[in-house]
Formats: C-alpha cells, structure tokens, sequence
C-alpha cells in the first residue's frame, strides 16, 4: 500500500518520512478504547507523523502537547466537502463572499464565537436532547432582551482567548497579549452570573 501511496504524494510535493524515534518512545502505544487494534495502530501512526510534523516545524514542543481527543461522528450528521459545498453553508459559490448559511447568521459579537458557529454549522447535532438544550438556550435569550444586551456589551469587551492561549503555549505572548488576557478573564465572572435557567450548562463550562 505504501509503494503505491508515495508516488501520489511524491506528485503533491509531498514525502514519507519516518517519525522522531524520541517521539515514537516517549508515547504509549496501547490499544485505544472503542477501537480495533488495527485502528489504534493508525492512530498512533497518524499521531506520530502530527508530533514530527510540529518538531519539524518548532510549531510547539511535543512536551506541551495536550493528550489527544477523539472526535467521534456518532455526536454528530457526517457532511462531506461536495454537500458543504453545495448547500453553501461557509463557503459562497458566487461573487458575494457572505451569501451562505454562515454569513447569514453569524451575529456573533467575538471571533470565538464565529468560530464555534461555523464548527456547529459544519457539525449538525443528531442527539435530540443536546439540540433541544441548544434550542433552549437560544430561545431565552430572544425572549430576555435586557439580559440579551447585557450579554452582548460584555462579549464586546472580549478579546479572542483562543489565540492569545495558544500564543501563550507556544511562548510567543507579548505584554499586550497579556493586558488583553487580564481584561478578558475579568469579565467572566459578570458573564456567568447572567447565564441562568435554560443556559445553566454553558455557566458550568466557564472557569
């Protein structure tokens, strides 16, 4: 299989190259639960080739990175590129860049938040109870407008966290980074307190 793979990427400007040996031992290579052995041994391949990648790269050390988390599509409605495509959901087919299902709703007030919209419009829910909660919370927020514009003046006031974490990892924050960290983290304690009733469980997953 291998033989005939490389020829394919050998014609992308791509290469197979075997994976850091350091890298390789200062895993554990068990199987994973819920997969075959055959699975697992893919995974940890694929896992290995990622670290070397990031080595390779200096993107970050192998040492700071977090423990895998497996995204399993049984949470989740499985839509390949040709129907994301097709239906327009974040990317346009025509000349306007915003006609999609993405630019249409997204009305978020940080870049996190179009973040998550667009990764919740890629990734449908298929548990009934967890889009019934999901609707729930939208629901209470249409019909609290004070509370609805108290939300949005706060998140107004939010810097995007993600990026300022993951420069924070990688040792690359500047002291504006930090100032912006500071100020961020001193709203969540306001945030949490107007995140009662239908939206209790998204208060829960706040620090």
């Amino acid at each position: 299989l291998r033989a005939e793979i490389e020829p394919m990427l050998a014609n992308l400007g791509a290469r197979v190259t075997a994976p850091h040996i350091s890298l390789v031992s200062m895993r554990e290579r068990r199987p994973l639960p819920g997969f075959s052995s055959d699975e697992s041994g893919a995974i940890h391949r694929a896992l290995d080739a990622l670290y070397e990648f990031l080595r390779r790269t200096q993107v970050s050390a192998s040492e700071t990175l977090r423990a895998p988390a497996f995204y399993r599509q049984q949470a989740f409605l499985t839509l390949d590129g040709q129907t994301r495509k097709h239906l327009e959901l974040a990317k346009a087919l025509g000349a306007n860049p915003k006609a999609t299902l993405l630019g249409t709703l997204d009305r978020c007030g940080t870049a996190m938040g179009s973040r998550l919209l667009a990764r919740w419009i890629a990734a449908p829910l298929l548990d009934p109870q967890a889009i019934a909660l999901r609707a729930d919370g939208v629901q209470g927020l249409i019909e609290d407008y004070p509370r609805r514009l108290r939300l949005q003046e706060l998140l107004h006031g939010c810097f995007d966290l993600e990026r300022i974490a993951q420069k924070v990892r990688l040792r690359r924050a500047t002291p504006k980074d930090l100032k912006s960290l500071a100020r961020t983290l001193a709203l969540v304690a306001p945030l949490r307190a107007l995140l009662d009733g239908s939206l209790d469980r998204l208060a829960s997953t706040m620090a």
